[in-house]
């Protein structure tokens, strides 16, 4: 199996973002060079360092902890001066200038990365279009429970998602995290007087609020808007997946699976309706096309669900529907020639350039490149 983010350098994602620059204005634009720190905790620090709310930032998209991640942040009634004295160990910031408009999560028009892919035997395969799935950082790559959460919330279960958010340890988690986690779920309503696991971050905020009010939507509140949010996103991702997974096995006679932390995904050998879109199953689900709509009418028989279960007064449960594309497009791409991995005997390194559109996901695009690089035995 081929390795991705073995060194922080091998993995370098860059925004792109149309900005519109002025000498005042309510926002401060900056850019956020990172390493080893997610999106969230990077922001988090950056507003404790400030002595300001988390919420006074935004962001166009979320990053997370593993390689180095470049981008675009705004800041609300801040000066180019605030950023110039803080200190952060693996955060560089860079203030750009001012806008009367926050950046707003989404905004990006697309990514530009630059991978280093080991362990390789031979070439990956150059392509032009990949299935658009969403991968393993969407579902959480070490604990890959965030759609279950969502799940317990659109199933109004606000403390077994609760319970679901802060227990059932994965294997994949450090032991502290582990034992932490199962004392947790056997004192289940003991919040007061926890030693909480450093790393901890937003899991001893949420305990912090459960311990003055047993109150599990206002427990939630207290996290991050985009964390919050991604819950029921992550699990109408898991849907999309499944859709298109099962649209791909139907229509095409060759194609070859990979792995994901929910299970395996189908990459066809040649993609030959580059232009479908999928809907993401939300609140406003309208008939698509016949072959998909049958799918999706199948999945959400075999869940539980309706579109009406995403439409609530609480934002974070509150999902609308969008059309997906089912395939997304490589932009600019290089591929160099294979060459000695240093970092595992007998085997080859490759750096792989490109860019794709917002929400698309490289660690896709490289899955789809070595499971059709061995389908060319």
């Amino acid at each position: 199996m081929y390795q991705l983010k073995a060194k922080p350098e091998d993995f370098k994602v860059k925004e792109n973002l149309d900005l519109k620059l002025k000498d005042k204005g309510k926002f401060l634009y900056f850019t956020l060079k990172k390493t080893k720190w997610t999106t969230l905790k990077a922001i988090d620090e950056i507003a404790r360092k400030l002595k300001v709310h988390p919420k006074v930032f935004s962001t166009a998209g979320m990053k997370d902890k593993y390689g180095i991640a470049t981008q675009y942040v705004s800041g609300f009634n801040l000066k180019l001066n605030d950023l110039k004295n803080i200190n952060i160990k693996d955060i560089e910031l860079t203030p750009l200038g001012y806008s009367d408009d926050r950046i707003k999560l989404g905004q990006l028009t697309s990514n530009t990365f630059e991978i280093v892919v080991r362990r390789l035997e031979k070439p990956l395969a150059k392509i032009q279009y990949f299935p658009n799935y969403y991968d393993d950082q969407r579902f959480g790559e070490v604990r890959p429970n965030t759609h279950l959460v969502g799940k317990k919330l659109l199933e109004r279960d606000f403390e077994g998602a609760m319970k679901t958010y802060l227990c059932q340890p994965f294997e994949t988690e450090t032991r502290d995290y582990i034992e932490f986690r199962n004392n947790l779920e056997k004192n289940w309503g003991k919040f007061s007087g926890l030693e909480v696991p450093e790393g901890m971050f937003f899991e001893r905020k949420v305990l912090s609020q459960l311990s003055k009010e047993k109150n599990w939507t206002k427990a939630f509140m207290v996290l991050p808007r985009q964390l919050l949010t991604l819950f029921v996103q992550a699990y109408q991702s898991k849907l999309f997946n499944d859709c298109l997974n099962i649209y791909i096995g139907e229509n095409y006679s060759s194609y070859v699976e990979a792995d994901y932390v929910l299970g395996k995904l189908a990459f066809p050998l040649d993609i030959k309706d580059p232009d479908l879109k999928i809907p993401i199953i939300g609140r406003d689900l309208r008939p698509c096309s016949r072959e998909t709509d049958s799918i999706i009418k199948d999945i959400m028989k075999k869940e539980l669900i309706k579109p009406s279960d995403f439409k609530s007064k609480l934002s974070f449960i509150n999902s609308k529907s969008i059309l997906r594309p089912a395939f997304a497009k490589l932009k600019n791409i290089e591929i160099s020639n294979l060459e000695k991995d240093e970092l595992s005997k007998n085997r080859f390194k490759q750096k792989v350039k490109f860019k794709i559109k917002k929400g698309s996901y490289a660690t896709i695009a490289i899955k789809a490149m070595f499971a059709l690089s061995k389908s060319r035995d």
